[in-house]
Order: structure tokens, then sequence, then C-alpha cells
């Protein structure tokens, strides 16, 4: 007797869980996202970014380092030395550190690929 008033409220109990669960989910309503949905997300998702990292809050440097400039134009030690040597791409030197104006930098990349050969 003890046995079955054992499985008895155990049955109730599994029953009424199932019963809320049912409830819950026919309170909740259903959406089907598509792959247009998530597209429009994506788009919407760039343009956030973009808007944040546009939104800059530091003022650019008015005269860069050799290694800035470096990691700024993806290029080599090498290749920075050889855009100054060419007179492509103007410095300053103070000490053992070659400067170069942020202004020249942005002229040179304005004025085309030429500025790399």
């Amino acid at each position: 007797m003890i046995s079955g008033t054992f499985f008895m409220s155990r049955r109730s109990s599994a029953t009424n869980a199932v019963r809320s669960l049912y409830y819950l989910f026919k309170k909740m309503s259903v959406e089907i996202i598509t792959k247009d949905d998530l597209q429009q997300f994506r788009v919407q998702l760039i343009n956030d970014i973009r808007e944040l990292l546009g939104a800059k809050t530091d003022p650019q440097k008015d005269w860069l380092k050799g290694t800035e400039v470096r990691k700024l134009l993806k290029v080599s030690h090498g290749t920075l030395q050889n855009l100054r040597i060419s007179g492509r791409l103007y410095y300053s030197k103070i000490g053992g550190t070659y400067y170069y104006r942020y202004k020249d930098i942005i002229k040179m990349l304005e004025s085309g690929v030429e500025a790399y050969r």
C-alpha cells in the first residue's frame, strides 16, 4: 500500500509538471526566424559596429613614430625605409627615432598606389 501511494504521488507530480510546461508553452509566442531576418540583423549589427568605430574620441596624433607608421600601413621596416629614401614620405629624425607627419601619410595614400612603387 505504501509503494502504491508513492507511485501515485510521483505520477501526479510528473503530470503536474507536464501540465505546467504545456501552459507555459501555450502562453509563449513562437517566432520563426528566417534567413532574411538574420541578414537584416547582420547588416544592422555591422552598421552599429561601424558607427561605434567611426566615433573615435581620441584625436589622431600629428606625428607618428616609425613603428606606428609600419603598423598603420602594414609594411615592413625596409619598405618604410624605401619610402623615406625615395622621398615619397617626409620625415623628421630626432635622436635615433624617425617621426612621420600623419597628414603626409594620408596625402601619400590618397595619391594612389604609385607611392609604394
